[in-house]
């Protein structure tokens, strides 16, 4: 069922348009088409980390990799186990596929997920520059997924220059980039040309970027380079000559998001487009290091950014799914689909540039299931982790209202609550041990309420810094299927009586 946008006409380049809106009830607003959000002059790239795909050995996801091998502190031969395990949260996991190609089908999956934002493509971290490792061959499979899907979803080249790519010969990578070149799913400007967009730029010289501009033109493949850097100030004056656009890998604290928003908004861009950055949080069990977000607020900042002093034509989230450093907005087992959810509302808005209106309540929590200083218990963890940023160790209850309403926040036996009008608001409290319980009110009746999935305790065994989350509307509440301690999501099921086998069988990608 559609309907008329109040805001129709939207500008994509020079053409104004009018665009209709589909109904979205898992989300508070009801969102411009993803095929015509891709249309638009600003784009959107998510950035999509090899290492972790749906699955790894396709086994069931109750027994499988990420279970026995990442979770587990005592995995891969107690490889992890100062610091509690590899990670703290893996994506949905599912059961076992008999399809052969099941790669192919998981990238579908990924893709099909991430194109419902309206994203207009994975910006792919290129690991290795060896066609036989399993870091080449993902690429070769998300992009035939894309090309089998053919939905418009484009993959940006993005060679890895603190990686594989550290020390190869100009020569070699015009080589390496040549292989995709020509492939319909990879992203090209307009005009045609290839766009390559290496990480860390920086890390070579600008002869070697010289090198490779004539490279590429002796293989005949015309392109632009748009360099991701960290600290762009620093280097975007030596890259110019070479440069079309530009990039920076981001702040993980949302404390330090105020300077880089500074820099944005009064030095010069060298007349450069900009592709800004957007992460929902950011945590290193193997480092043992965190950075305080303040829950959601950091990927709220950073959009905020991106739309006002930093006007960036195009933005990367970073991530997709590096669950390494817990930046994954894929749906997931401990942030659910809560930053992807965010992540819809906010590519509406930075593409359409109207904030989409939000028609119907929906509800987010976001919290650490335990205080930043709590003291391991573990004889192999010594010390609680680090974290950056000035630890806040709050709990946030953020609400999309169509009116105003009462937010409220229950936990350890007290009652917080804060009186807030209608639009996106958020209300935060101390940490405390116990279950949080949230709700919406208005006029003395409770309009939506949750209670939080994860329990708060300054009880434990090894530190975890990442930030849970869960949360959505009324009208299309995700439903969640436990199996032992992995969550399955569930849209639909076969009988309304139907076991646990059935249900994961029917799982319907979101």
């Amino acid at each position: 069922m559609f309907k008329l946008l109040q805001q129709a006409l939207l500008l994509t380049g020079f053409l104004t348009v009018t665009v209709l809106a589909q109904s979205t009830p898992q989300w508070p607003f009801d969102q411009t088409s993803p095929s015509s959000l891709r249309q638009m002059s600003r784009k959107v790239f998510i950035h999509y980390f090899s290492p972790f795909p749906i699955s790894i050995d396709n086994k069931d996801g109750w027994d499988d990799y990420y279970v026995n091998g990442y979770l587990d502190p005592t995995g891969e031969n107690n490889k992890h186990i100062s610091y509690g395990g590899y990670l703290r949260q893996r994506p949905l996991p599912r059961i076992k596929l008999t399809d052969s190609d099941w790669h192919i089908q998981d990238m579908k999956t990924e893709i099909q997920r991430a194109a419902a934002l309206g994203a207009d493509g994975f910006s792919y971290d290129m690991l290795s520059t060896d066609s036989t490792s399993i870091h080449w061959q993902r690429l070769l499979y998300l992009l035939q997924a894309a090309n089998e899907l053919n939905i418009g979803f484009k993959i940006l080249l993005m060679p890895d220059m603190t990686a594989g790519y550290k020390t190869i010969t100009a020569s070699s990578m015009a080589d390496k980039i040549a292989t995709f070149a020509s492939n319909p799913a990879v992203y090209r400007l307009n005009d045609g040309r290839l766009v390559v967009a290496p990480y860390n730029c920086q890390s070579r010289p600008l002869s070697f970027w010289q090198d490779f501009e004539d490279e590429m033109d002796t293989r005949n493949i015309e392109f632009v380079l748009w360099p991701t850097y960290q600290g762009w100030w620093q280097y975007i004056g030596t890259y110019a000559p070479v440069s079309f656009g530009f990039s920076d890998w981001g702040v993980s604290a949302v404390a330090w998001q105020a300077g880089r928003a500074d820099k944005l908004a009064n030095e010069w861009h060298w007349g450069m487009d900009f592709m800004a950055p957007a992460r929902p949080q950011d945590f290193r069990p193997q480092h043992q290091l965190g950075f305080e977000g303040g829950n959601s607020a950091l990927f709220r900042t950073q959009w905020d950014t991106a739309m006002n002093e930093a006007d960036a034509l195009w933005a990367q989230i970073i991530s997709w799914n590096d669950y390494s450093e817990a930046t994954e907005i894929s749906p997931s087992t401990c942030t659910r689909h809560a930053f992807y959810d965010l992540a819809s509302y906010y590519i509406s808005w930075f593409k359409t540039q109207q904030q989409p209106l939000i028609v119907r309540d929906a509800i987010y929590y976001f919290y650490r299931t335990q205080p930043t200083n709590a003291i391991p218990s573990s004889p192999y963890q010594t010390a609680p982790f680090s974290i950056q940023g000035g630890p806040q160790n709050q709990i946030e209850l953020l609400g999309f209202l169509t009116a105003p309403g009462i937010l409220e926040i229950t936990i350890n036996g007290q009652t917080y609550s804060s009186s807030v009008g209608a639009g996106i608001q958020s209300f935060s409290i101390p940490l405390d041990n116990g279950t949080p319980q949230f709700k919406l009110k208005r006029s003395g009746q409770t309009v939506m309420s949750r209670v939080g999935n994860w329990e708060i305790s300054d009880q434990i065994q090894y530190s975890n810094l990442l930030v849970h989350a869960d949360g959505g509307t009324d009208e299309r509440p995700r439903v969640y299927l436990e199996m032992g301690k992995l969550i399955v999501a569930i849209d639909e099921y076969e009988t309304t009586n139907c076991n646990v086998w059935k249900c994961a069988r029917k799982m319907v990608p979101v």
